[in-house]
């Protein structure tokens, strides 16, 4: 389970003492940027900043490889003009060079370090860019209204379920976090989603209309089968979002085998 600030305690204690095995998986700090289109598609890759305290990888570490993931640090887990540059080049402009005509509208929230136009300037493709109000990031930006909460409910949805199945995914490892937003992503990226992720662009007063939409509990957490579709011996833990697949799934089919389409 992902650590927190809260802890048990007696009625009446005024002080509790609590032990975790590390201070930083308490505080660890991490940036997912995804792109969203206005169909309601995730696209892949994304690009993820992990946390470093000096700023770079340990040279100790072999980091996983996901395709659908982008993987970069910074001493923040945040990311600075360079990472920003970095997102253009190796994230969103291979992701416009697959249409015929390579433009795009690229919207983004007001936050200084991704607000230089010199940042998505590039001879192969044609980005313009939209920069969205200050302070209006809460009530217009699509994924901030309908994304990473889903996003969020996901990762504590799945750790809730693992927990009461016996398992705990820590997920304050980077190899843990970075499975489990890989696995997230490619959920996502189910069209079961598009109609969720569309209505994001509507709940922020984008000219797109509305659609039904079934919601993450729905789709991943609701399942009839108490019992692993794959292994047929552990409990279910959640259910996979393609339609050609559908099987309701246990932690290890799951996480630990990275069940992915």
């Amino acid at each position: 389970m992902p650590l927190s600030n809260r802890t048990l305690s007696l009625t009446g204690e005024k002080i509790t003492t609590a032990v975790i095995p590390q201070l930083n998986a308490r505080t660890h700090s991490y940036t997912i940027q995804p792109i969203l289109s206005m169909e309601g598609k995730l696209m892949s890759p994304m690009m993820i900043c992990l946390q470093e305290i000096n700023g770079k990888f340990p040279t100790t570490i072999q980091l996983p490889n996901y395709e659908n993931l982008v993987i970069r640090c910074s001493k923040s887990g945040k990311l600075d003009k360079t990472l920003v540059r970095d997102f253009f080049q190796n994230v969103f402009k291979p992701t416009v060079e697959q249409s015929p005509e390579k433009k795009a509208v690229l919207i983004l929230d007001s936050w200084g370090a991704q607000k230089s136009h010199e940042l998505y300037q590039d001879d192969n493709v044609t980005v313009l860019l939209k920069i969205l109000p200050e302070g209006s990031t809460g009530f217009m930006q699509p994924l901030d209204l309908f994304c990473f909460h889903q996003w969020k409910d996901f990762i504590k949805r799945f750790t809730e379920h693992a927990f009461l199945t016996g398992n705990q995914t820590l997920l304050h490892r980077r190899e843990n976090i970075l499975k489990i937003h890989s696995l997230i992503l490619n959920q996502f990226q189910s069209p079961v989603y598009q109609p969720m992720f569309k209505y994001a662009w509507f709940k922020g007063g984008f000219d797109v209309p509305y659609v039904e939409f079934k919601g993450l509990k729905d789709i991943n957490f609701s399942f009839e089968e108490p019992i692993c579709q794959i292994c047929n011996q552990n409990a279910t833990c959640i259910k996979c979002s393609y339609d050609f697949c559908s099987r309701s799934l246990c932690y290890d089919c799951f996480f630990e085998r990275y069940h992915n389409h």
